[in-house]
């Protein structure tokens, strides 16, 4: 009987520890993220100008474009089953609000990436990603940063006015 408790006992041990990660995006693990990129509160990764190579390595990739542009990126959700939301922007009264909405995924499969072509404005920005996993909701503005340009890879955490 004592036999039987331990190994119930280590299978709900293991079980607990290697859950998070059944729910886990395969495609994640394609972008070969070195320590400090791989972060356990990322909602989703950011790739930007993504390679060929990487683009061939994802199965399950949709296409959005909002622009003809040569500017593009990777929207890599870390979670199956989130929901992707792409909103346009609308600048009134010196004020950012959400218009209608532009492209909506519900509950993502596994090895999913969307393929965002628009372009990056220096100025006014003119659309906003929403990731949701659970109760989690990340945001993410697209624009161009002139100071200190684009990095080759973003994290979207969760966005700290929605906690």
């Amino acid at each position: 009987m004592k036999k039987i408790s331990i190994v119930i006992l280590i299978i709900l041990i293991i079980t607990i520890f290697t859950s998070c990660s059944f729910n886990k995006n395969s495609a994640v693990k394609n972008l070969e993220l070195d320590k400090t990129a791989d972060d356990d509160k990322a909602l989703a990764y950011i790739v930007n100008s993504p390679t060929k190579r990487l683009l061939e390595k994802i199965t399950n990739v949709e296409i959005y474009e909002s622009q003809n542009s040569y500017e593009n990126f990777l929207f890599i959700p870390t979670y199956k089953e989130s929901n992707i939301s792409i909103y346009e922007l609308i600048l009134k009264d010196d004020e950012l609000s959400e218009g209608k909405i532009l492209f909506k995924t519900d509950m993502v499969t596994d090895d999913y990436a969307l393929y965002i072509k628009t372009i990056r404005p220096e100025g006014i920005p003119f659309l906003k990603i929403v990731i949701e996993y659970k109760d989690s909701k990340g945001e993410y503005i697209v624009s161009y940063n002139g100071k200190e340009g684009t990095p080759k890879v973003e994290v979207i955490n969760e966005s700290l006015h929605n906690l």
